[in-house]
């Protein structure tokens, strides 16, 4: 097991845990999702299967999506 930080809260996950997997498990498909790790922006690419990174003990992870209104 390792642990991240997802939007603030530590969580224990499975060793060799893509990105993909871990959104997946949460039900978090948005496809405007926003995605930041270790401070950095990913592209749309990291969701999906063959350039989705592997998830490692300590990383930080947020994720949101952007709500227009007036």
């Amino acid at each position: 097991m390792i642990t991240i930080e997802f939007n603030g809260k530590l969580e224990e996950i499975a060793e060799a845990t893509t990105l993909l997997e871990f959104l997946t498990g949460k039900n978090l498909t948005n496809p405007h999702l926003i995605l930041e790790l270790n401070g950095e922006i990913l592209t749309k690419d990291a969701l999906s299967s063959d350039d989705s990174p592997e998830l490692e003990n300590g990383d930080r992870l947020n994720a949101f999506s952007l709500v227009g209104g007036g």
